[in-house]
């Protein structure tokens, strides 16, 4: 059976490391990126079964715009998306009533499969991964 291609991407390089380390074990083959740009040259290239996006990165909503590239590409359109977000936390630390949630996901505004707080333990995350292609 063929390895399914997943690509992470966030700018902390030390949070790609630590989850491209569990997701590998996990028998996926992953792939890096620590820009939107080079993730999306990647996905472009590689056609990941699953994109998991982080929200901030060299924008405020770049993860929110990178989902809708990826969504918006014939060739990417069927991508898996999974968006990590730490903004839930600091909206509660600042009594900001608004959480970003699997309910608010919409082809338009928010074109991705799962939303999930950041940080997320790894373990959570590659069930996720699972969930999405379709296992246990």
């Amino acid at each position: 059976m063929e390895k399914q291609t997943i690509l992470l991407v966030d700018d902390d390089p030390d949070y790609l490391e630590s989850n491209r380390a569990v997701l590998e074990a996990e028998g996926f083959d992953v792939h890096t990126a620590e820009t939107p740009g080079q993730a999306l040259r990647l996905v472009r290239k590689i056609s990941p079964a699953v994109a998991i996006l982080d929200v901030i990165m060299d924008e405020p909503d770049s993860g929110f715009k990178l989902a809708r590239q990826i969504r918006g590409s014939r060739k990417t359109q069927n991508v898996r998306i999974v968006l990590l977000t730490a903004l839930n936390d600091v909206n509660r630390e600042k009594g900001i009533a608004y959480r970003f949630s699997d309910g608010d996901r919409d082809e338009r505004w928010l074109p991705v499969d799962r939303v999930l707080n950041k940080p997320v333990r790894p373990a959570r995350l590659a069930a996720v991964v699972h969930e999405l292609l379709g296992g246990a």
